[in-house]
């Protein structure tokens, strides 16, 4: 929460953070299955399930990354065991016949992750001028260090992929697919230009500093209501984000109460509410 509120100036609550967290892990489901992590083209060929993970490391750092590799691994697992394809078979310890071997691609992933959250904190531990050639640079190098943790765990783990690898190194994607570096180079730069735009800072701090029954959309009249009740409303922080929520001009304000209703509510004895 404390590097997001540094690098973006949002101070995210908790649960926001973890909102985010499931959002990214959620959206990396969604890509496994479905042609969305897997684009296929005349000329080449690419995947996209590594890209979420970079996002998260730039947001959020491993903190982020980690949990979002942990769907990318869970999705591998489930696709390795039904495939036909003997390298994506390996990634399964129910169908590669290495349990051992399949867990060390599950730590090699993991590694990935950690390591390019790593990359992106050494990177934004003080202001840079070329913020997005850092950015664009390190997401390049986040992709080729998840080949390059694959590869080496396929080599150490299954001996006898070793000369098939040796042969085809430069037939993989690890070094042909271009698209695959090209993407998750857009998709870092992009993020953070608009999480660096001061419309979405504002509102995303809106959002961290709001009382949760007034964040929610169904619970918008309890706002209206705590302004019509004759209190006003304070801003929530020093800022005042929810200042202004209502313009002023359409606030329920309490009326004076006519001369002749004090004067009946004096001599009957009661009170102005009960009429």
């Amino acid at each position: 929460m404390e590097r997001f509120r540094q690098r973006y100036g949002i101070a995210l609550t908790k649960k926001k953070l973890q909102e985010i967290i499931l959002m990214l892990m959620a959206w990396e489901a969604v890509f496994a299955f479905s042609y969305l992590g897997y684009i296929e083209l005349p000329a080449i060929s690419t995947t996209t399930l590594h890209i979420l993970v970079i996002v998260a490391a730039m947001m959020l750092g491993a903190q982020g990354s980690v949990p979002v590799v942990c769907v990318f691994v869970v999705t591998s697992m489930w696709i390795g065991t039904y495939s036909l394809s003997q390298l994506d078979r390996v990634f399964s310890p129910f169908a590669s016949g290495m349990p051992l071997g399949s867990i060390m691609l599950v730590f090699a992933r993991v590694l990935f992750a950690a390591g390019a959250g790593w990359l992106f904190d050494l990177y934004f531990r003080k202001p840079r001028r070329y913020v997005y050639l850092g950015i664009a640079g390190i997401a390049a190098a986040s992709t080729l260090l998840h080949g390059l943790c694959v590869f080496a765990a396929l080599y150490c783990s299954f001996p006898m992929l070793r000369q098939m690898i040796l042969e085809n190194l430069f037939s993989y994607p690890i070094f042909r697919d271009w698209l695959s570096y090209v993407l998750a180079i857009i998709a870092c730069c992009g993020i953070h230009w608009v999480l660096t735009r001061k419309s979405v800072k504002n509102r995303l701090s809106q959002l961290c500093d709001c009382p949760p029954a007034m964040q929610e959309s169904g619970n918008v009249i309890l706002l209206l209501l705590s302004v019509c009740g004759g209190h006003s409303v304070h801003p929530v922080s020093a800022k005042g984000h929810l200042q202004g929520a209502v313009p002023a001009r359409h606030r329920c304000q309490r009326k004076p109460t006519p001369k002749y209703h004090r004067l009946f509510a004096a001599n009957a004895g009661g009170s102005v509410g009960a009429l």
